[in-house]
């Protein structure tokens, strides 16, 4: 995975967007000594309170796209030697970017294991998800076609990491031939819905989409509690703070867990969303702690 030389290049100016970290999108393409670690993980299902993690891989990419690093977990290694991998990728997640096809799901399986003490992926610095990237409906077999990229041993943890490290190094390289200084050149050579390209400046409310489509989908058979009423405005503070940004896989994992112990389906979360005119004018806690209580 090589570059070609440099052109010329153009600082490309983008509002916050959805499909990385705050201020990440500003920062320059290329900066000598920061690595992409790219990370894929297999589970037995979707929620990670229900369901294990089977297999973990990181390739780890350097600022030329050159892999300097390949590790690999699968469940009948043990989870102290997960720990120890998680643990290994320290020094490359604290100055890099933690790169995934669906990072909220990979982060919230992973996340209860990368505790601040273990592990960076407990809260990793700067994140992107291609899946967001390009629109959140693009698999990762599809965007490695769409690269012309093989896919390496797909639905394994480490043949999707090195497929994803190989497009990420694909999108990298068009967008520094284009001339974009910026990561944000990234989403311009993507192949990113138009849609998708207008939405990335939304407000931190979004987040409550990809909230809702983490849900069980069931039919709720008793009215919606107090409890459920407060779970659901004890979240909006934490995914729509003035001047926080958009929030990030962790804090969304958070809300995911929180509704599903407070028993919230995503029908009612549906329902408690419309009775709002817009989402930024949902109650705050205390104001609907007072609503409930009535």
């Amino acid at each position: 995975m090589t570059h070609r030389a440099s052109r010329p290049t153009r600082p490309l100016s983008a509002a916050t967007p959805s499909w990385c970290s705050p201020g990440l999108s500003e920062e320059q393409l290329v900066v000598v000594g920061r690595d992409w670690v790219v990370i894929d993980t297999e589970t037995t299902g979707l929620d990670p309170a229900r369901h294990e993690l089977t297999q973990m891989a990181a390739v780890v990419l350097d600022d030329q796209c050159q892999e300097v690093a390949d590790l690999a977990w699968e469940t009948d290694d043990g989870h102290d030697l997960l720990r120890r991998v998680i643990a290994d990728l320290n020094p490359y997640v604290g100055a890099g970017i933690v790169v995934a096809h669906n990072l909220l799901f990979d982060l919230g399986f992973l996340a209860p294991l990368a505790s601040p003490a273990r592990g960076l992926l407990a809260h990793p610095p700067r994140w992107l998800c291609t899946m967001r990237l390009t629109g959140g409906t693009m698999t990762l077999a599809a965007l490695a076609r769409n690269q012309g990229v093989m896919l390496h041993d797909p639905h394994t943890a480490a043949g999707d990491s090195r497929t994803l490290a190989e497009v990420l190094a694909r999108l990298i390289d068009a967008a520094r031939n284009r001339g974009y200084s910026a990561i944000a050149g990234i989403a311009r050579v993507s192949p990113a819905s138009d849609r998708a390209r207008a939405s990335s400046a939304e407000p931190a409310g979004n987040g409550w989409a990809e909230v809702v489509l983490e849900l069980d989908h069931v039919v709720p058979i008793r009215p919606i509690s107090r409890e459920q009423r407060d779970a659901v405005a004890d979240v909006r503070v934490s995914l729509i703070t003035p001047d926080k940004g958009p929030a990030n896989p962790v804090e969304l994992a958070n809300a995911v867990q929180t509704l599903r112990a407070s028993g919230v389906a995503r029908t009612a979360l549906q329902v408690l969303l419309a009775e709002c005119d817009h989402i930024s004018k949902l109650e705050e806690p205390s104001k609907a702690r007072t609503t409930a209580a009535d």
